[in-house]
């Protein structure tokens, strides 16, 4: 058995994604077979540093942990890792978006919310990952929030990566 990092529900050894939250978990599966050897931290997981966000007004959001991180709005069902309503957000879904982190950096992913996610003014299709990179500016529904990556997470625009694209 695999437990999901995200819900913590059980699924068969090999499973590639949670049935009930839908989190991939071929990360975990990969870690449990020894394909994933990067720094770690104490948990096994990848080793990685806070996650900053940004708002306009200048306030700063600290996310630690490990993550996945849930944004939404609080309901009787679920409770968000970020309560967008709280950070001024007027239409946001109860799960609109999903922070977290994979081997190749941070990726948000829109959970069919009814009023969208967009990474730097594009939308994002929902269940499609998109990478973050430092500085990316991220709108959930009607709150624009700016992505700081730790140090060791930034990715500069002349790295071998970005010559590729």
């Amino acid at each position: 058995m695999i437990k999901c990092p995200y819900c913590q529900h059980e699924e068969m050894a090999g499973a590639l994604f949670c049935r009930h939250c839908g989190y991939p978990l071929w990360e975990e599966v990969a870690r449990r077979t020894g394909g994933d050897q990067g720094r770690r931290g104490a948990s096994g997981r990848p080793a990685r540093g806070p996650v900053h966000l940004r708002l306009p007004d200048g306030r700063v959001i600290t996310l630690s942990g490990s993550g996945p991180w849930l944004i939404g709005r609080p309901s009787d069902a679920v409770l968000p890792d970020v309560d967008a309503q709280a950070l001024g957000a007027r239409h946001v879904s109860r799960q609109h978006a999903r922070l977290e982190w994979r081997r190749e950096g941070l990726f948000v992913v829109d959970l069919a919310s009814t009023n969208g996610t967009w990474v730097n003014g594009q939308r994002l299709s929902p269940y499609e990952p998109q990478r973050l990179r430092d500085g990316d500016w991220v709108r959930w529904a009607d709150l624009d929030v700016q992505i700081l990556l730790p140090p060791q997470d930034r990715v500069s625009p002349t790295s071998q990566e970005e010559r590729r694209v």
